[in-house]
C-alpha cells in the first residue's frame, strides 16, 4: 500500500517524459551567419579590442556565441571612412549623425580596417561589411553619390557620382581582400529605403553587383530589402539590368514587432513582463514570403542584419535587456530564425552598450538604480559597485546564445516536440538545445546513447550580474517505468530535467560531431 501511495503521488507531482524523436532533415544548414551582431565602429569595446585587447574579445566574443559581426555598424556604415577618423567626424556631424563625437568618450574610438581584419581572422570571426551607398572620400573630400536626405544636410551633391563612389567603395574590397579578412558576405547599404529613392538605390545596387560578380563573385551579397513599398521598386530595375540573379538575400530590419510592450507602463523595466515574449516570427516571415512572391522572388533567401526582441521605445533597455528574463525572450524568439527556410543569417542589434549589447565593456553597475553606465560617460555621480575596468561583461543573453551556436555545421531535423509559449526544441544530429520559459522543469528522453547537457541558469529573471547566472552540468535522471510515459523508453536513452526558466544544451558524444567551421574554443563560464 504504501509503494503504490508513493508511485501514485510521484506521479501526480513529476513532470511527464518527453520522448525526443530526430526525424527528417529540414534542409536548412546552421551557419555562423545566424550568429552576427551590429558592431558600430566607435564604440570602445570593439575598437580596443581589436587593437589592444584581442585575446580578451576573441574570448568574449567566442563565450557569447558571437561567430560574424556586421561592421560598420547599422547607420554608420553612411559616414565611415577608412582612411581618415577626422573626415569621418566631419562627414557624420554635416550628415545629423553625432553618435561619433569626441566628447563622449565611450562613442570616440575609431576602428582601423587592418586592425579589424587582422582580429577577425585571428578569432576566426566572420564579418558582413557594409558596403557605402550614400557617400565617398574624394581625395581628402566628402562626396555624395546620390542625392539623399543626408546629401542635403551635409550639403555635398553637386551630381549623381554612382560611378566615382562605387569605385572608392570596390577599393575598400579589395583592402579587405588583400588583408585576407573573413568576409562572410557583403551588404550594399543600410537603411536607404528612408533617405533615398528606390530607383537611386537600384543604380547604385546594379554597378556594385556588376563589379563583385567580376571581383568577388563567391562572396554572398545582400540588398536593402527594409521598408514599405520598397521591394516593388528596386526589383524590377534588377531584373532589367540582369543582375538580379547575384543578389544572394534581401535584408530585413525589425520586420518582427509584434511584441509590443508590457501592457501596464510601470512594467517597462520588468524582466518577468518581457521573458514570455512572442514575436510572432513566423507569421511575419510568411507576410514577406507573400509580398515577394508577388515579384518573383520567392527563393530568394531573407537576411535579418539588424534586430531585436523589443521595442525599445515601449520598454526601458536598460532595465530589461542585461537580464536573465531576456536572455530567455531572445532564444525562445532566436530560435525562430534559426529554423526558418527562409532566413540566410540573423544578426542581433548591438554588441556593446550598457544598456542593449550582448556584451558589456569598461562599465560600472549602480545597485540603486540596477543600470550599467560606462565608466567613462560624462556626468556620472552615482556609486557604482561592483566596477569592470576595462573588462568585457557577457550579458545572460550572451550566455544563452553560446549554446543555440553549438548548433553551427549540422543540419536542421524535425523533432515531435510541439513548439508551446513555454517551451522550445531545435536540433541537429548531434546537438539539441531547448529553452524552458516555464516554472515546470521539463523532462526529456534524447534519442543518444551517451550525451552530455549543460544549463543555463539564474537567480532569477532579474538577474544580470556575473555570478548570478550561471552553467549547469546536468547528469541523466533515472525514471522509474510508472513515471515514464505509456510506452517504455527507449533502453539506454538519457533522460534529462531541463531546469524551470533555463536554455540546456544536450550534446551527442557516442559518434563524432560535425566539424563546426568559425568556431574556437571557450572558456568556461565563471
Amino acid at each position: 500500500m504504501w509503494t503504490e501511495f508513493c508511485v501514485f503521488s510521484l506521479l501526480a507531482v513529476a513532470p511527464p517524459v518527453l520522448e525526443l524523436e530526430l526525424g527528417q532533415p529540414t534542409g536548412k544548414s546552421v551557419t555562423p551567419l545566424l550568429f552576427g551582431v551590429n558592431a558600430e565602429f566607435f564604440r570602445p569595446g570593439l575598437a580596443d579590442g581589436v587593437r589592444g585587447r584581442r585575446r580578451e574579445f576573441a574570448a568574449a566574443l567566442h563565450d557569447s556565441g558571437v561567430r560574424t559581426i556586421r561592421f560598420p555598424g547599422g547607420n554608420a556604415a553612411y559616414y565611415y571612412l577608412p582612411e581618415s577618423r577626422e573626415l569621418t567626424l566631419e562627414l557624420a556631424h554635416k550628415a545629423g549623425h553625432w553618435e561619433f563625437r569626441e566628447n563622449a568618450p565611450p562613442n570616440n574610438r575609431f576602428t582601423r580596417l587592418e586592425d579589424l581584419a587582422a582580429f577577425a581572422k585571428e578569432a576566426r570571426v566572420g564579418l558582413i561589411y557594409q558596403l557605402p551607398c550614400l557617400f565617398y572620400l574624394d581625395g581628402d573630400r566628402p562626396r555624395a553619390l546620390i542625392r539623399s536626405k543626408l546629401s542635403e544636410k551635409a550639403g555635398n551633391y553637386d551630381r549623381d557620382r554612382i560611378e566615382e563612389g562605387v569605385a572608392w567603395g570596390l577599393a575598400i574590397v579589395r583592402r579587405l581582400r588583400a588583408l585576407k579578412a573573413p568576409i562572410a558576405a557583403w551588404e550594399v547599404g543600410n537603411e536607404e529605403f528612408a533617405l533615398c529613392s528606390a530607383r537611386d538605390y537600384a543604380r547604385v545596387a546594379v554597378a556594385y553587383l556588376r563589379a563583385l560578380q567580376k571581383l568577388d563573385p563567391r562572396t554572398p551579397v545582400f540588398l536593402v530589402g527594409t521598408g514599405k513599398g520598397w521591394l516593388p521598386g528596386l526589383v524590377p530595375p534588377l531584373r532589367r539590368a540582369g543582375v538580379l540573379g547575384a543578389v544572394s538575400a534581401f535584408q530585413a530590419h525589425y520586420p518582427f514587432g509584434n511584441w509590443p510592450g508590457p501592457g501596464r507602463p510601470d512594467r517597462r523595466g520588468d524582466p518577468t513582463a518581457l521573458a514570455p515574449g512572442d514575436l510572432k516570427i513566423e507569421k511575419y516571415i510568411r507576410a514577406a514570403v507573400e509580398g515577394r512572391r508577388k515579384l518573383g522572388i520567392e527563393a530568394k533567401p531573407i537576411a535579418v542584419t539588424e534586430t531585436m526582441v523589443l521595442r525599445h521605445r515601449l520598454w526601458d533597455p536598460a532595465a530589461v535587456v542585461p537580464t536573465f528574463g531576456h536572455a530567455l525572450c531572445y532564444a525562445w524568439n532566436w530560435m525562430a530564425l534559426i529554423e526558418s527556410p527562409h532566413v540566410s543569417a540573423a544578426v542581433f542589434h548591438d554588441l556593446e552598450t550598457p544598456f542593449f549589447g550582448m556584451l558589456r565593456y569598461d562599465v560600472g553597475f549602480d545597485p540603486a538604480r540596477k543600470r550599467f553606465v560606462w565608466l567613462e560617460a560624462a556626468g556620472q555621480s552615482s556609486v557604482l559597485d561592483p566596477v569592470f575596468r576595462h573588462e568585457y561583461v557577457l550579458s545572460p543573453t550572451g550566455y544563452a546564445n553560446r549554446l543555440l551556436a553549438g548548433l553551427i555545421g549540422g543540419e536542421l531535423l524535425r523533432t515531435n516536440i510541439s513548439t508551446t509559449p513555454d517551451f522550445r526544441v531545435v536540433a541537429t544530429r548531434d546537438c539539441v538545445v531547448a529553452v524552458n520559459r516555464g516554472a515546470t522543469p521539463r523532462r526529456v528522453s534524447v534519442p543518444f546513447q551517451q550525451a552530455t547537457a549543460e544549463s543555463l541558469v539564474a537567480d532569477g529573471l532579474d538577474a544580470r550580474l556575473p555570478g548570478q547566472y550561471r552553467y549547469r552540468t546536468l547528469a541523466p535522471i533515472d525514471v522509474p517505468e510508472a513515471l515514464a510515459n505509456s510506452r517504455v523508453l527507449r533502453p539506454g536513452a538519457p533522460v534529462f530535467e531541463f531546469p524551470p526558466y533555463s536554455v540546456t544544451r544536450v550534446r551527442r558524444m557516442d559518434r563524432p560531431a560535425a566539424v563546426a567551421p568559425a568556431t574556437v574554443e571557450t572558456a568556461p563560464l565563471p
